[in-house]
């Protein structure tokens, strides 16, 4: 894969994106995996960027993974693309076992106004927590993306705002 491949949305801003994005590809040491979960988030974030959103988007990484900010210590949201299991995922991750019990008990309230059935997880060894909701979808299909960043996108915001309600109370 090179980087004429990979094509790389550009918006108006001053674009840190594409530099990260043109230095990653010319790495040999990054798998085609990489390349795409990086090309996957890069172009995730221009879509929500595009939407002026409110969330707190950081660049992206290369990893499977993409990292939203809430306003709670202690509690991110992370968003998740799977190529080997067809995959994406929006989670709230809650690294304060109090916080997940204070959520626990909203359960029901909570899906309920995300308008799904969560899965709720509970690791009292790292003494975390995740709620989870996944879309399965041909996500190695670029053809996809846009349903995948649109997916993404409105449940970042779901978990955004319901999850700092709940925080906040």
């Amino acid at each position: 894969m090179v980087a004429s491949d990979i094509p790389v949305k550009i918006n108006s801003k001053p674009n840190d994106l594409a530099k990260t994005f043109e230095k990653a590809v010319k790495n040999p040491k990054l798998s085609e995996i990489k390349l795409k979960q990086l090309d996957f988030w890069t172009q995730f974030k221009v879509f929500a960027e595009n939407k002026d959103c409110s969330l707190k988007l950081l660049n992206p990484i290369v990893e499977y993974y993409y990292m939203i900010k809430l306003d709670a210590k202690n509690v991110n949201i992370f968003l998740y693309v799977l190529f080997r299991k067809s995959e994406i995922r929006c989670e709230c991750y809650i690294r304060d076992l109090y916080i997940s019990d204070k959520l626990f008990f909203k359960k029901e309230e909570i899906n309920k106004e995300i308008n799904c059935e969560l899965d709720w997880d509970s690791d009292s060894v790292q003494d975390a927590s995740k709620i989870t909701t996944i879309l399965n979808i041909d996500v190695k299909n670029k053809e996809k993306w846009d349903e995948c960043f649109k997916w993404l996108f409105e449940k970042s915001k779901v978990f955004h705002l319901v999850f700092s309600k709940y925080l906040n109370k």
